[in-house]
């Protein structure tokens, strides 16, 4: 009787091993790693998002106040999505299965904009510097042919109103190793958006950051 139950806990362990395995094959690797890429489940299909650089800009005036913001160049992003609620988010460190051979996965694309701040991807996936939790989504403001997330705003003579773009929070899940699914906690209206992580190394002193953008229809 004794034999049969541990039998049975272990048939049981095995299927659900198996289950974990299979959802995690269900979740394609990037072409990059390190970079934020929009998921389709019905269609297993992974899309690029738009990837830009920015540093950080200050503008002061007596009148309207001071303002502290990111800005990208074109008033819409590249990559647009008409169905954001079929949609969920992916984010790869690049690295392999425990047990694998040290490194990142064969044939995957290190993030060239990430390397070319001076910081190495492979101490980013040692320290964890690349966790999801170090991204944050933003909402753009659309105008004057280009797209702003303010960071920071305080009033002026004639503007006593502060601010800063609107932030939305995103649950995370881990798939795999170095692998996550990354999922808006509530649905995102028209407009134009951007995962930004904050540049590590010698860009992260003109406070560089790496922006991931689409637009929703």
């Amino acid at each position: 009787m004794k034999n049969t139950a541990l039998a049975f806990l272990s048939s049981l362990c095995g299927l659900l091993a198996c289950g974990l395995v299979a959802d995690g094959q269900d979740y394609p690797n990037p072409e990059f790693n390190n970079e934020v890429y929009a998921f389709r489940k019905d269609s297993g299909k992974l899309v690029r998002l738009e990837k830009q650089t920015a540093t950080i800009e200050n503008k002061t005036s007596v009148v309207s106040g001071s303002r502290v913001e990111y800005n990208v160049e074109a008033g819409q992003a590249t990559v647009r999505f008409a169905n954001i609620d079929r949609l969920t988010f992916v984010f790869w460190t690049g690295a392999v299965a425990t047990g694998a051979a040290p490194g990142v996965a064969p044939g995957s694309h290190a993030d060239s904009l990430i390397r070319s701040t001076g910081f190495d991807p492979a101490m980013m996936n040692a320290g964890g510097a690349n966790s999801p939790e170090n991204f944050t989504l933003y909402r753009m403001d659309a105008s004057k042919g280009k797209r702003t997330i303010l960071l920071l705003k305080a009033g002026g003579y004639f503007s006593k109103k502060g601010g800063e773009s609107e932030k939305y929070s995103i649950s995370t899940k881990r798939i795999r190793e170095g692998y996550f699914e990354m999922v808006v906690d509530k649905k995102l209206p028209r407009g134009e958006y951007a995962f930004v992580i904050r540049s590590q190394g010698m860009d992260s002193m003109r406070g560089g950051a790496t922006l991931f953008c689409f637009g929703v229809e």
